[in-house]
């Protein structure tokens, strides 16, 4: 049954208070992103690494992901400057992982300027990005991490289902390299979050992020932030089915895009979706423990 989890700056942007309020939520697999030590994952000095390990251990919590910002970029800088700025974001990220010891490290897909430009045009603008992300997630999972890829909600390559079937074909590293469904990200590039999009990504998905969202009713795209209850897409149905499904072994709730609404404070409210996604968790386990 899958764990629920939070990025870590949700909790609490002081990095010791969040760990200690997420232990008394209930989360025990920590997704450590930024506001560590007021800087991001990657950007953790080996020392500073170790004593947030330190920290990790005496909450008796473990780290699951690393949200890194690797790979972010755009694919138009060219062979050397791109990949000199990747190769080094990896090792200073291994350095990180080494004392961390995270199962899964996330990275993101690349950018290119042109509106709508997808996964065939980067092979054949960039052949030479497939081999360096081929080479890049062999070195991750080598050291023992799984690769989680990430769509953001602008110009990426991963703009679509059939972008993203497309682009893991490409990539050939089934086992090694997952996708990151973040619903809203996608929705972000035009696809509304339903259950047969999840279903046609099901066999590329490895880590589900979940988060609100109220949909313009004209456009049918995301307008306003909102609590996942109350989320214009099938928030709850697609949990049961990726916990059914074993398509992710941690869910994630990330903060909610969209336009600012008077209902939804921020920090209330993190609390709050987490318990309504242990809530669904929790009646499945029942269900199951009942042999339904």
């Amino acid at each position: 049954m899958a764990e629920v989890t939070v990025l870590n700056a949700m909790a609490s942007r002081d990095f010791g208070e969040s760990l200690a309020l997420q232990r008394q939520w209930g989360i025990r697999s920590l997704d450590l992103k930024d506001h560590i030590f007021g800087k991001q994952v990657e950007e953790l000095t080996p020392e500073e690494s170790s004593s947030a390990a330190r920290m990790i251990d005496d909450h008796g919590l473990r780290t699951y992901c690393l949200t890194t910002g690797i790979f972010k970029g755009n694919l138009e800088q060219g062979e050397a400057a791109y990949g000199d700025v990747q190769l080094r974001a990896v090792e200073r990220v291994l350095e990180a992982a080494a004392r961390l010891r995270p199962k899964t490290i996330r990275v993101l897909a690349p950018h290119l300027s042109a509106p709508g430009a997808g996964v065939e045009q980067m092979e054949r603008q960039y052949p030479w990005f497939m081999g360096m992300l081929r080479k890049m997630v062999d070195t991750l999972y080598n050291e023992g991490y799984k690769v989680m890829i990430e769509n953001e909600p602008e110009r990426t390559v991963l703009s679509s289902p059939a972008e993203i079937v497309r682009f893991f074909r490409a990539l050939d590293r089934t086992g090694k390299a997952y996708f990151t469904y973040d619903a809203q990200n996608l929705w972000q590039m035009g696809v509304c979050p339903t259950l047969d999009v999840y279903r046609r990504l099901r066999p590329v998905i490895g880590y589900f992020h979940v988060k609100g969202g109220i949909m313009n009713p004209a456009t049918r795209l995301l307008e306003w932030k909102s609590r996942l209850e109350e989320a214009s897409w099938p928030v709850e149905e697609m949990t049961r089915e990726v916990i059914r499904d074993g398509s992710s072994p941690v869910i994630c709730i990330n903060p909610s895009h969209g336009a600012d609404s008077q209902r939804y404070d921020d920090h209330h409210d993190y609390k709050r979706d987490y318990d309504y996604i242990v809530k669904i968790v929790g009646a499945m386990k029942s269900r199951d423990a009942a042999g339904q």
